[in-house]
């Protein structure tokens, strides 16, 4: 049980729903961006099937996880590790995006 009561399910509700008014729009702009014109449906529509994906297969393994391993504080370890490459994955994504849009728009290919 992680809220103890109506006041600490409010503030997660509200905490998750102001990430999902960042992130969505951020995101949905950063594919449409990095797309180009003629098959942005496209990028978009892949977008959204691997981040359903993601985030349905990513609960089911983090549950697993937490449910396999004895040790709890190594678990959250773990979710850091993953965390953390995460962090890494995304500097390397924007580092890239940043290269094609300058190549677009000089046309340097």
């Amino acid at each position: 049980m992680v809220a103890r009561s109506l006041e600490q399910f409010i503030a997660g509700a509200v905490v998750l729903t102001l990430g999902e008014i960042i992130f969505v729009p951020a995101s949905s702009g950063f594919v449409a961006n990095l797309a180009p014109a003629d098959k942005r449906g496209r990028y978009m529509a892949m977008f959204g099937l691997f981040f359903g994906i993601g985030g349905s297969a990513g609960a089911q393994l983090a549950f697993s996880i937490f449910g396999a391993l004895a040790n709890k504080e190594l678990t959250w370890g773990i979710f850091g590790l993953i965390g953390f490459t995460t962090l890494i994955g995304y500097a390397l994504l924007f580092k890239m995006a940043k290269n094609v849009k300058k190549e677009r728009f000089t046309g340097n290919q």
